[in-house]
């Protein structure tokens, strides 16, 4: 397995505190990645190959055993006969210097997020604006919104981040070509950020201008304009963070690097489409390798790696095979992939809760592919990598031994939520991204 050495080396470093507990009560017994310390309920296993790693929960919160992971006081008790160690950790996200959670809004309400999860949440649905003013994409983003900031209520450190993008008579490109479009959008966009009590904008434009100068003065007259709301309002400065592709030819191609940091608090790797069914060969859309080097090249022009963000998705990119003896990465495709089984539909882009469904039936071939640091799945000629909580675990060390600036969880929607299909407990993906910053 491709993750073996990683955790062989956490597994032969266990705690020694607890370790008769360990073997009085045996832990990890059966099959699975958590089991709940014996004594204290803020206090679990991580149940690695080697042996199980003890782990403390932060300060306020408990380790559930049901959903298999800390959540708030609020959220979960303290299971009767236990008592609370003393143990607790002060810092929320460990090593990760920014866990940053996508969330849209459409299959569950923000009651359940425990705001301890995650250290930002890019809302990503809720309006556009042109020279009409804020059009929102359904009546509802508006109490969604408004969940958002109650949710976050006694939570300081939880930075909430939307996305206003423009539209019409508007885009990025002459937002940044002309001052007066510019001006409007960014008075607009800082009104409408103030309004819904948010922290900061978030900036999409997915394919700027050759060599990026447009883009760069967007974000440097962006930046610029926030600076001066701010200290006219004497409120604190909104935050601006950007997403942008992870591709090679993107990088060198169509951002003037060398000149962006200054500009910007952070900035967001999408690394989740690098491959998928408009290609004429199999390939992992979230490629460990390619990620590394676009890192790289980001690195080698002068920016922070403390401002670069890595992409996780919790979704999978599926293909049809044109041979299905050929099913290694590199082997010819024919487009995107399509399954139908008794109660189980995949294709295109599945949510990781659809591919739990499939992998319960045990129709599937699994792979743990070492160059994708990922798994993927076969069945007849439909392919699909994915991310599971083992690759999630590696990518979110990854990105920790390389001191970047934190992870990207895209998005909360398709991680198993409410803990009905993986048997993993609540949100497995992100769960497992915390127990890596927290090692």
């Amino acid at each position: 397995m491709w993750k073996l050495n990683l955790l062989f080396l956490i597994g032969v470093v266990t705690l020694q505190e607890g370790l008769g507990d360990m073997q009085e009560h045996a832990v990890c017994q059966a099959p699975k990645r958590k089991d709940a310390h014996p004594l204290y309920c803020d206090q679990y296993y991580l149940c690695l190959p080697s042996a199980p790693l003890m782990k403390t929960c932060l300060s306020d919160t408990l380790y559930d055993e049901k959903r298999q992971t800390c959540l708030s006081k609020r959220r979960t008790k303290c299971t009767p006969g236990k008592i609370l160690s003393t143990d607790a950790k002060k810092n929320l996200f460990g090593s990760c210097k920014r866990v940053i959670c996508s969330y849209s809004g459409y299959s569950f309400q923000p009651e359940s997020i425990d705001p301890l999860l995650c250290s930002h949440i890019h809302f990503l649905r809720y309006g556009y604006l042109n020279e009409k003013g804020l059009h929102l994409v359904s009546p509802d983003v508006n109490q969604t919104a408004k969940e958002l900031v109650e949710m976050k209520k006694g939570h300081p450190h939880l930075k909430l981040m939307v996305t206003l993008q423009p539209i019409w008579k508007m885009s990025y490109e002459k937002l940044a070509a002309v001052k007066e479009l510019r001006d409007f959008f960014l008075k607009s966009a800082a009104k409408v950020v103030r309004e819904m009590q948010f922290d900061g904008l978030i900036i999409i434009w997915w394919l700027p201008h050759w060599k990026g100068n447009l883009y760069s003065e967007l974000l440097k007259q962006t930046m610029i304009f926030l600076q001066a709301e701010a200290h006219a309002s004497n409120l604190p400065r909104l935050l601006l963070s950007h997403h942008v592709g992870a591709r090679r030819y993107l990088s060198y191609n169509h951002y003037n690097i060398a000149t962006l940091h200054p500009h910007i608090d952070y900035t967001v790797i999408m690394a989740s489409n690098m491959a998928g069914g408009w290609h004429s060969v199999i390939g992992h859309h979230s490629l460990l390798s390619e990620v590394g080097d676009v890192i790289d090249i980001w690195i080698s022009k002068g920016y922070p790696r403390d401002k670069l963000v890595i992409g996780i998705p919790t979704f999978g990119r599926s293909f049809k095979l044109k041979d299905v003896s050929q099913t290694n990465l590199g082997a010819p495709a024919a487009g995107h992939g399509k399954l139908i089984l008794p109660g189980v539909a995949l294709y295109g882009a599945p949510p990781f809760t659809r591919i739990c469904q499939l992998l319960s039936t045990g129709k599937a071939t699994v792979v743990h592919s070492t160059v994708a640091a990922a798994p993927y799945l076969y069945y007849k000629d439909f392919w699909l990598g994915y991310e599971d909580a083992d690759s999630v675990f590696y990518k979110t060390r990854y990105v920790i031994d390389r001191n970047l600036g934190g992870i990207y969880i895209n998005d909360l929607e398709n991680d198993d939520f409410a803990g009905q299909y993986c048997g993993l407990g609540v949100f497995p993906l992100l769960s497992s991204a915390l127990d890596a910053c927290r090692m």
